[in-house]
C-alpha cells in the first residue's frame, strides 16, 4: 500500500467541544479513525468534531500504512446567564458557570463589560458580549434600549378627573406607582385620579 501523504492542515490543531475542523490527505482511498472517540470523532470525509476536553490522535490509514495528527480539544464554556436588555447608563450582571474566563464586548460604543461580567449600557443598539476560556468562547446578545425623553404634561389632578401625559420616545409602557391614588392607561398615558395623595407615573 502507498504511504499516505501528510495530513492537512499542517501544524498544531486545537478545537473546542461541539466545534469542527476538516482534515484532508492527498493520497486517496484511505480510512479516517480516532484514537479516542469520546474526545474527538471523525467521519469518512475527515471532519473532526470535538466531543470533550482531552487529546486524540486522528489517523488516516491505507492498508497497513497510516499517518496521524494529534488534536487537542478544549471545553467550550457554559451558556452565559443573565438579562439581555439594559438602558444607557445602567448595568446588568452576566455570569457563566465555567470559571476562569474573561469577558469582552463586541462594541464598547454600545456597551462595556467589566472583568466581573457587569455590562454597562452606553448607547442604543445591540452588542455581543463574549466569555472566553482559553481559545473557546460563547456569546450573548445584549440590547441597549434608548432612554425615554422627559415626560410632558400636567402634574396635578383632582379625584375623578383625567390628564394625558406624553413622551417623545415611542413604544413605551406607562405604569403607576399607586393605582389607588391615580391609575394610568398603559398605552395612552391617560392618568385618572382616584384619591388625594402623591403618585409617581413611570414611562
Amino acid at each position: 500500500s502507498p504511504s499516505p501523504a501528510a495530513i492537512t492542515p499542517a501544524g498544531p490543531i486545537t478545537i473546542c467541544t461541539a466545534n469542527t475542523t476538516v482534515f484532508a490527505d492527498a493520497t486517496p482511498g484511505g480510512v479516517w479513525s480516532s484514537s479516542a472517540t469520546t474526545v474527538a470523532s471523525v467521519n469518512s470525509g475527515g471532519t473532526v468534531t470535538g466531543v470533550s476536553a482531552g487529546v486524540a490522535n486522528i489517523t488516516y490509514s491505507i492498508g497497513g500504512c497510516y499517518i496521524y495528527k494529534t488534536v487537542s480539544v478544549n471545553a467550550t464554556p457554559a451558556a452565559i446567564s443573565g438579562p439581555s436588555t439594559v438602558c444607557p447608563g445602567t448595568t446588568i450582571a452576566l455570569t457563566d458557570a465555567t470559571g476562569g474566563g474573561s469577558w469582552a464586548s463586541g462594541s464598547t460604543t454600545v456597551a462595556t463589560v467589566s472583568t466581573a461580567g457587569v455590562v454597562t449600557g452606553v448607547a442604543a443598539g445591540s452588542v455581543n458580549i463574549y466569555y472566553s476560556v482559553g481559545s473557546c468562547g460563547v456569546s450573548k446578545t445584549v440590547t441597549v434600549n434608548p432612554s425615554p425623553a422627559p415626560i410632558s404634561g400636567a402634574v396635578a389632578i383632582r379625584p375623578g378627573s383625567s390628564i394625558t401625559l406624553t413622551d417623545a420616545t415611542p413604544g413605551g409602557t406607562w405604569l403607576s406607582s399607586n393605582p389607588s391614588v391615580a391609575s394610568v392607561n398603559p398605552t395612552t398615558g391617560v392618568v385618572t385620579g382616584h384619591a388625594i395623595g402623591t403618585v409617581t407615573i413611570y414611562y
